[in-house]
């Protein structure tokens, strides 16, 4: 499984993940990402290189300065990603929620999230069936 992330811009601050109630995931990479409507946040552990797995969760908000509690069913996306050279397992949101606050200048986004996510697609088969994934965040654009 290949995936490419980019971002048009760098983020500073912190993305917080615990999968399953284990140590938080290392922050390689984040990102927080304005596009016309909407909001993306992501964070990325795992630099790549031969049979390096990486995890990944990204999840994306409607609206221009998302603010509230949400169903995490009902985001605009929820993917979290395993993968290596030897496998790639992807995930969607059951279950749970995400609170979220945003403001425009400092372009900034906090928040925390709690939910349930099953698998998707598994290759190869054998990965288990769902995972909790919860933590917190707070990203501002430089």
């Amino acid at each position: 499984m290949s995936s490419e992330l980019k971002s048009k811009k760098n983020a500073t601050g912190y993305f917080n993940v615990r999968v399953d109630g284990k140590e938080p995931l290392k922050q390689d990479s984040k990102s927080f990402d304005v596009k016309e409507g909407s909001v993306e946040i992501w964070v990325l552990e795992g630099v790549g290189g031969p049979m390096a797995p990486r995890t990944h969760l990204l999840l994306g908000f409607q609206g221009d300065y998302p603010s509230g509690r949400h169903d995490a069913t009902k985001l605009l996306k929820v993917e979290y990603k395993e993968w290596s050279d030897m496998h790639g397992f992807e995930y969607k949101a059951k279950s749970g929620w995400v609170e979220v606050s945003s403001t425009p200048s400092p372009r900034r986004i906090t928040g925390k999230f709690e939910m349930v996510v099953g698998i998707h697609s598994s290759s190869p088969p054998g990965a288990p069936s769902e995972k909790t994934v919860s933590g917190d965040f707070d990203l501002t654009n430089e």
